[in-house]
């Protein structure tokens, strides 16, 4: 894994924005990473497709919609990776 996507998954935790007031989460938490090497590749990330991504208005299918999919997939042999 790149040492960018790594950083990423273990430091970028309470996305979305939207969701951080209702969730008591700190909008600032952020602020104590800005000294990596990675910060801001990380916040243009956020930017650009995670935060965008959620949206509490927008209309989704139900859940049974993906039911099919899912059990098509998980019937299916699966050999995890060495």
């Amino acid at each position: 894994m790149y040492p960018t996507r790594s950083w990423f998954c273990k430091n970028v935790p309470g996305r979305p924005l939207q969701g951080r007031k209702r969730l008591k989460i700190d909008e600032n938490a952020r602020e104590q990473y800005r000294g990596s090497p990675y910060f801001d590749r990380t916040a243009e990330f956020c930017a650009l497709y995670d935060e965008v991504s959620f949206d509490a208005d927008y209309a989704s299918d139900p859940m049974a919609t993906f039911e099919p999919m899912v059990r098509r997939v998980l019937r299916k042999d699966w050999t995890p990776p060495r």
